[in-house]
C-alpha cells in the first residue's frame, strides 16, 4: 500500500476528513466537529484533534452513524479512488 503517497503518522481531523473526501470542504468538516458529530475512538473530537493510524472515526448524521478505520494519510491531492485506500468502512 505504501507507494510513496503516505508519509505521516497523524493529521488534523478536519483536514483529514476533507482530504479523504468524507466532506466536500474543510469548512464543512470543521463544522461537523464543532457540532460534536465526529468521534475519534468513541471520544468527541475537536477540529484540531490529531487523527492517528488505526484510529476509528465515527461520523453521526441524523439517525445514521458510520465508522471508518484510518489506514494512512495523504501527502498530496489524490483521486477519489486513492482516497478510498486511506480508510476502511467498518459500519
Amino acid at each position: 500500500m505504501n507507494n510513496g503517497q503516505f508519509h505521516k503518522n497523524s493529521e488534523r481531523l478536519d483536514l483529514f476528513l476533507f482530504k479523504v473526501r468524507l466532506f466536500k470542504s474543510r469548512t464543512l468538516a470543521n463544522k461537523a466537529c464543532v457540532q460534536k458529530t465526529v468521534l475519534i475512538n468513541d471520544q468527541v473530537a475537536k477540529p484540531s484533534s490529531l487523527v492517528k493510524l488505526n484510529d476509528v472515526l465515527t461520523l453521526k448524521h441524523l439517525f445514521q452513524q458510520k465508522k471508518y478505520l484510518v489506514l494512512g494519510f495523504p501527502r498530496r491531492n489524490m483521486t477519489k479512488q486513492e482516497a478510498k485506500e486511506l480508510i476502511e468502512v467498518l459500519s
